[in-house]
C-alpha cells in the first residue's frame, strides 16, 4: 500500500514535470513567434520609411529639374527677344540709310548731268 502510494506519487510527479516542460516549451514558442512578428513589423515599417524617403528625394529632384528647365526657357526667351530687338533696330537703320541714299541720288540727278537715273550712270 505504502509502496503503491509512493509509486503513484512518483508517477504524478513525473507527469507534472512533463506537463510543466511542455508548457514551458509552448510558452517559449509563443514568445519566439511574437518576437519574430514584431521584428517583421519593424522591418516593414523601416522599408516603408525608406521608400517614402526615396520617393521624396525623387520628387525633389524632379522639382529641381523642372525649375532648371523653366529658367533655361526664360533665358532662351530673353535671348530671342534681344535678338529680335537687335534685328528690328538694324532693319530700321538700314531703311534709314536706303532712304538717305535715294534722296542723295535724287538730288544729284536733278541738276544737269547728274550721277544716275534708276541706278544707271548717265553721261
Amino acid at each position: 500500500m505504502i509502496e503503491e502510494r509512493r509509486r503513484r506519487r512518483k508517477k504524478r510527479k513525473k507527469r507534472r514535470r512533463r506537463k510543466r516542460k511542455k508548457r514551458k516549451k509552448r510558452r517559449k514558442k509563443r514568445r519566439r513567434k511574437k518576437e519574430e512578428e514584431e521584428k517583421e513589423k519593424e522591418e516593414e515599417k523601416e522599408e516603408e520609411k525608406e521608400e517614402k524617403e526615396e520617393e521624396e528625394e525623387e520628387e525633389e529632384e524632379n522639382e529641381k529639374k523642372e525649375e532648371k528647365e523653366e529658367e533655361e526657357e526664360e533665358e532662351k526667351e530673353k535671348r530671342r527677344r534681344k535678338r529680335r530687338r537687335r534685328k528690328k533696330k538694324r532693319k530700321k537703320r538700314m531703311k534709314k540709310k536706303k532712304r538717305k541714299k535715294k534722296r542723295r541720288k535724287k538730288k544729284k540727278g536733278r541738276g544737269g548731268g547728274g550721277r544716275c537715273k534708276n541706278g544707271k550712270e548717265v553721261n
